[in-house]
């Protein structure tokens, strides 16, 4: 624990020095590849998913939740009752029982799911917590021009 987020510590330091042109990050690169071993190959791989498990593991390596207690799911009863702003407080205060990191602090969000059933029409409200929003560009053609 804590190799990945020494690297990258590294990296960003020698980075912002100014003191090299150009610098490839291959010390940051073994060790990334020693923890996701899909990474190691020459092959493209994807960005966001790249982003996500090097956010996560940056995460893991700062979290300051040593012993991570079990937390319980929201109940149905409170969901039901409670306004949704309430709901995604307390949704949030249960992740950070777990989760409290700089990459917490900094990258991560809530992103509120409704669900409901075209059958019975029953509907589930849930917070997801994320770290990667993506968002759909729009085509050409569905971009006005102004002047």
């Amino acid at each position: 624990g804590g190799k990945i987020l020494e690297e990258f510590a590294d990296l960003m330091r020698v980075m912002w020095s100014g003191k090299f042109g150009a610098r490839a990050p291959q010390r940051f690169r073994s060790v990334l590849t020693k923890c996701r071993p899909r990474y190691s190959g020459a092959n493209q791989q994807d960005v966001p998913e790249l982003l996500t498990d090097i956010l996560d593991m940056l995460h893991e390596d700062a979290n300051r939740v040593k012993k991570k207690p079990y937390v319980e799911a929201l109940e149905d009863k409170f969901i039901e009752k409670t306004d949704l702003q309430r709901i995604g407080q307390e949704a949030w205060r249960r992740y950070l029982r777990r989760n409290r990191s700089v990459i917490t602090d900094l990258c991560m969000g809530q992103l509120f799911n409704l669900v409901t059933c075209p059958q019975c029409n029953h509907s589930s409200k849930n917070f997801d917590p994320f770290n990667v929003l993506s968002l759909p560009l729009p085509t050409v053609d569905e971009v006005i021009y102004r002047c």
